[in-house]
């Protein structure tokens, strides 16, 4: 048996119960990676499971089973989201079979997947860079506008271009479950140095280590100058959110999501395979389409990115005309009204209680009166 040595200084610390030790194994297995794609791999084990009970074999990942399954689902799906789709299934049913890696690894495998890239693959799709003309267009459009939506759409579009940031870095899903406090960028991490600005992003999809990175932001030449125009989404955002710690922020009751609005005029078209189309702003609460009027212009990867939180993808926000600004307190209900007054008359009675207990008399008679 292996003794400590004696010279050796350990701190004291109090032993765990197995049951929390498995416990606390359990959450720091789960936390292993990210919420989305923990959902994109859960997703592909539920394809793969179908797949199996479809055509009645076992789920037992052998090599021929999984050469049939991307036989079966590159015939439906790109080859190439389907090598995606093995990673998860290799992932989540590793605990269940050890032996799943080496058989994603045996020739069969690899080969079959080969064959069906050349045989159903297809080329990709690029479209065509942002440009600072682009920036400047859309500045113009928006510059003059009022709205705390347009406001918060030109400072995060021209934050994230010179920033190199991603659209997730400053989005939340629409999916509360997926949804991670950590990785929003706050609202105290923003400081002013000379003409730019900085802020702390806590963490992103790639930080495993959540150690965080501080976002330099100045002007590039030929773009819109992006510190006047975060100084007046700031000014907005102050007034209507002055207790909210999140940065950004949309001009909505649900303000817990952090996801970008509709402009209040229509100024993204919609690009396929290099045609231009009439763009239109997804309804949430009938899933229509409003139809709107279509453009000349060629617009860039990143704009087309932006458009995601118009669609019923990852990225959404409901499309609704803009509203007036409202106060504060007139967003409030009567119902928060009434339960704050209720709190506030029932402190005070105990107070008085409390210091006064021949006082409870003269309060009961005043609320039957």
């Amino acid at each position: 048996m292996i003794h400590i040595t004696p010279s050796s200084r350990q701190p004291i610390r109090h032993a765990w119960t197995m049951d929390r030790l498995i416990h606390e194994r359990s959450i720091l297995l789960g936390m292993a990676i990210d919420n989305t794609t923990a959902s994109t791999y859960t997703s592909a084990t539920n394809s793969y499971l179908a797949f199996c009970k479809l055509h009645n074999l076992p789920i037992d990942p052998t090599s021929e089973t999984l050469s049939y399954y991307i036989t079966f689902q590159s015939s439906h799906i790109n080859p190439k989201s389907v090598a995606s789709y093995l990673a998860g299934i290799c992932n989540n049913l590793e605990p269940f079979f050890p032996d799943i890696r080496a058989n994603r690894a045996a020739a069969l495998v690899k080969r079959t997947l080969k064959g069906a890239l050349r045989r159903h693959g297809q080329p990709i799709k690029r479209k065509a860079p942002l440009t600072t003309v682009i920036l400047q267009s859309i500045a113009t459009s928006l510059n003059e506008s009022r709205e705390h939506d347009d406001m918060l759409f030109l400072s995060m579009l021209n934050t994230g271009f010179p920033g190199l940031l991603r659209l997730g870095e400053m989005t939340v899903s629409d999916n509360p479950t997926l949804r991670d406090f950590r990785k929003v960028v706050l609202r105290n991490s923003l400081t002013w140095v000379g003409e730019d600005y900085e802020f702390t992003l806590p963490a992103h999809k790639a930080d495993t280590t959540f150690e965080g990175n501080r976002v330099h932001v100045a002007q590039i030449i030929g773009a819109p100058n992006p510190q006047p125009i975060m100084k007046r989404y700031l000014s907005s955002r102050d007034i209507l959110f002055p207790l909210h710690p999140q940065l950004w922020l949309r001009d909505s009751d649900l303000t817990d999501s952090c996801v970008v609005p509709a402009p209040s005029s229509p100024i993204l078209p919609t690009r396929n395979s290099g045609s231009i189309h009439t763009c239109g702003w997804c309804d949430r609460a009938r899933g229509s389409w409003r139809a709107c009027r279509s453009y000349q212009r060629s617009w860039s990867l990143v704009i087309q990115r932006v458009r995601k939180i118009y669609t019923k993808k990852r990225y959404s926000a409901p499309c609704t005309y803009p509203r007036p600004r409202t106060p504060l307190l007139s967003k409030l209900t009567s119902l928060h009204l009434f339960f704050y007054l209720f709190c506030a008359f029932t402190w005070t009675v105990l107070v008085q209680i409390s210091r006064f207990p021949s006082s409870f008399i003269l309060i009961f008679f005043m609320i039957q009166i």
